[in-house]
């Protein structure tokens, strides 16, 4: 990949989350990966704030 013609005002997100859920546990609801990423960036946008 090359920077070359990347305007220098293209936004950058950078972070990590993670976000699980186990056949049995309590709660459990059988999320699809889609509804897992988005839990995980849910989960993450408080720490994200400071």
């Amino acid at each position: 990949m090359t920077f070359e013609g990347l305007d220098p005002r293209t936004p950058v997100l950078v972070g990590v989350g993670q976000s699980s859920e186990r056949i049995g546990e309590p709660g459990y609801r059988r999320l699809s990966p889609v509804e897992l990423a988005a839990a995980a960036v849910r989960e993450m946008a408080p720490a994200s704030a400071s």
